[in-house]
């Protein structure tokens, strides 16, 4: 009765820790330096890429507790350090992808308030290619799932109140089922469909608009009566366990003039 449980503590005795000769060592250590070189190389490109457009700066997460982790983090930047860009309501980016927007600012740390919790609701839109051509759809809010609680493996956001109702600079209103134009003149097309790239609108007074958030990934069924789609949608940053170097830019209206 004790042979299978012997041999297994047997076999756990003979396992060894592996050991490494200095060279190898040092190997390892070139390695590890090389791959963060090209991390930096590859962040300080979306950087340039961001100030083409808008003034940024770096932050590094400095702490993300596990009592809000899908909630909120700090980063090691404050009023102090650029208060022409860490101020509240500044977006943070990974990338070109939203993050959250600072909710807190002190004098070398700020708070960042993540697009995964269930407080921070962005305006976005649906945002389709066809025929190389880019389309604006439906138009509506996305907001995340997570509580001040303890770590969640999901990131999945939900949105509400997507329709395109209402002409604007880049269409035509649509009918919410059928995505047939108002004037009739364009051919129908689905104001919404999973796939769709959602990005920011800047009718929030927060985000400026053309920012990637999230991907479409379902779509509720429409019961009689709905005027509106609702869906869910997962973070175009990817996985957001792993944060550390992130962009800050001012929020929309900022004027560096004023």
């Amino acid at each position: 009765m004790l042979a299978p449980a012997w041999i297994k503590f047997s076999n756990l005795k003979s396992k060894k820790t592996p050991s490494f000769t200095e060279e190898e060592y040092q190997q390892l250590k070139l390695e590890n330096q090389l791959l963060r070189n090209e991390l930096y190389q590859t962040q300080e490109e979306l950087q340039q890429e961001i100030a083409i457009e808008y003034p940024s700066t770096t932050a590094q997460v400095i702490f993300r507790s596990p009592a809000s982790w899908n909630s909120s983090l700090w980063i090691n930047v404050g009023q102090a350090d650029h208060p022409t860009i860490i101020t509240k309501n500044s977006p943070v980016l990974l990338g070109t992808s939203v993050i959250g927007l600072i909710d807190y600012v002190g004098k070398h740390q700020a708070r960042v308030r993540l697009i995964t919790d269930s407080g921070l609701s962005p305006s976005v839109r649906a945002q389709r290619t066809i025929d190389n051509k880019t389309h604006l759809l439906a138009k509506g809010e996305l907001h995340g799932s997570s509580q001040p609680l303890w770590r969640t493996k999901s990131h999945t956001l939900k949105g509400i109140g997507f329709n395109y109702d209402f002409s604007d600079e880049h269409g035509p209103s649509r009918d919410l089922r059928s995505g047939e134009p108002q004037n009739e003149k364009d051919p129908p097309i689905p104001i919404i469909e999973a796939g769709d790239l959602l990005v920011t609108t800047g009718m929030d007074g927060v985000f400026p608009p053309g920012l990637e958030v999230a991907t479409v990934t379902t779509i509720q069924t429409l019961h009689e009566g709905d005027y509106f789609y609702e869906l869910e949608a997962v973070p175009t940053a990817g996985n957001l366990d792993d944060l550390s170097l992130l962009f800050v830019i001012p929020p929309l209206g900022y004027d560096p003039d004023e």
